[in-house]
């Protein structure tokens, strides 16, 4: 393979990189789990929070119990969803060839 071919694929991988970064960024997503209910975006920042469940209000231990695995879920399934939005994103690239460049 020939350099400026190289540095062509490698100028094409930034610019989709860069792309997918933009475009997990404006994901969002609402994940209800336990009697909470979170909003999470693409940068992994909570935008919303709410207890559905008002008999949690009762119990401390049970609400934060609550609150700890909505959230953990809410990450997972962001990370997740970001993961798959850069693999379509990348599935096209030729990153095989880019090796040296990432070693």
């Amino acid at each position: 393979m020939d350099l400026i071919k190289m540095l062509r694929d490698a100028q094409k991988l930034q610019a989709t990189v860069s792309k997918a970064r933009k475009e997990i960024q404006k994901l969002q997503m609402d994940i209800e789990k336990d009697g909470v209910r979170v909003s999470i975006n693409g940068i992994f920042k909570i935008t919303n929070f709410s207890i559905t469940d008002d008999t949690l209000l009762n119990n401390k231990a049970k609400l934060e119990k609550s609150v700890i695995s909505c959230l953990n879920e809410a990450f997972q399934v962001m990370q997740d969803a970001s993961q798959k939005k850069m693999q379509e994103l990348m599935k096209d690239l030729p990153v095989n060839e880019l090796g040296p460049f990432f070693s």
